[in-house]
């Protein structure tokens, strides 16, 4: 198989062809038009920046695509350069790790620390591939999808507890409550802390960074904080993504806490309600928040409120040996 590195997604119509079989696409489980799925799909990746494409193909059939995203956010917080492949697509059984060797390759020659990639969990033929190439697992994420079409807000409410938007006083509990609940090993076994080798103090802060760009309107739209007393107990960010391809606003929760001295009181579920709520006055129908699968109590709450498990996806992290993976001299 031959390999070619590109800095943008070929736009030939054999190629074109062969990524639209592609059949995990973003929002692949919801009924929108297979013609809007794949220009949405092409066009995210053509978007993204820092990004370059490795392409494989037997004579003129394409049989191999990632894309390799350089992870500023993250190589900021860890002092690592950071990538993550995106779709990793192989067609055809008996892959070798031959394709993977050459993005290691490139990712090596060009300073790459860290590689991370999630896979759905039903594309098993990967894992071998991944194995072979040494990248580690490190969790699997599930995601729940919320039909807010028919949704109304269940009767009742938690006595002594108001749910209200975020105001300046609450931001440093607001970080309190993320930089302590992901980085607690006790409680949460995100991919970050399986690693191993990232300090737990970079990881808090990671969580403190991501949540000040939710409250800064980067990554959420909306911030609702749990009140008990006066005192911050926890917060949930909402956030709408347009599919324009489709003519689609998808809801989306991209992080959400409760202060660990205040758990078990029915507390996360009031916060989770007032979201969805908030979403529906929006116009929004559909939202879906994720999770690590060994995450239950939130799971509980989503199921109970209409969730259905929409996806799941296993991570791996891989960190680069430089030796290992030097390009071979093809002139040899």
């Amino acid at each position: 198989m031959d390999y070619t590195i590109l800095e943008k997604i070929p736009d030939t119509d054999a190629f074109l062809r062969f990524i639209s079989k592609y059949p995990y696409k973003p929002y692949y489980y919801l009924s929108i038009p297979e013609y809007a799925c794949n220009d949405h799909f092409i066009n995210r990746l053509n978007q993204k920046k820092d990004s370059i494409f490795l392409v494989g193909h037997k004579g003129r059939e394409y049989r191999f695509f990632c894309a390799l995203k350089h992870l500023d956010f993250d190589s900021d917080i860890f002092g690592h350069k950071m990538g993550r492949l995106e779709c990793l697509y192989l067609k055809g059984e008996g892959i070798t790790p031959s394709p993977l060797n050459e993005i290691l390759a490139y990712s090596s020659e060009n300073n790459y620390d860290f590689i991370d990639v999630s896979i759905n969990t039903q594309e098993s033929h990967l894992i071998p591939v991944l194995s072979d190439t040494m990248f580690r697992f490190t969790g699997t994420v599930v995601t729940y999808g919320i039909d807010l079409s028919k949704w109304k807000r269940p009767a009742g409410k938690e006595q002594g507890l108001r749910i209200r938007d975020i105001q300046k006083q609450d931001y440093q509990d607001v970080f309190r409550i993320a930089e302590d609940s992901f980085s607690d090993k006790a409680n949460n076994l995100n991919r970050f802390i399986i690693d191993g080798r990232l300090k737990d103090s970079s990881i808090a802060l990671l969580y403190r960074r991501w949540t000040e760009n939710c409250i800064s309107g980067r990554r959420a739209q909306k911030v609702l904080v749990a009140d008990i007393d006066g005192k911050t107990v926890g917060f949930i960010a909402c956030n709408v993504h347009d599919i324009d391809e489709a003519g689609l606003k998808i809801g989306d929760i991209p992080l959400n806490a409760v202060d660990r001295n205040y758990r078990q009181k029915g507390i996360y579920k009031e916060l989770v309600l007032s979201a969805f709520e908030w979403f529906s006055n929006q116009g929004i129908g559909y939202v879906e928040i994720k999770t690590q699968i060994t995450t239950v109590v939130p799971q509980y709450v989503w199921q109970k409120n209409g969730g259905k498990l929409v996806k799941s996806e296993y991570n791996f992290h891989k960190w680069i040996n430089l030796v290992n993976y030097r390009r071979k001299d093809k002139s040899a």
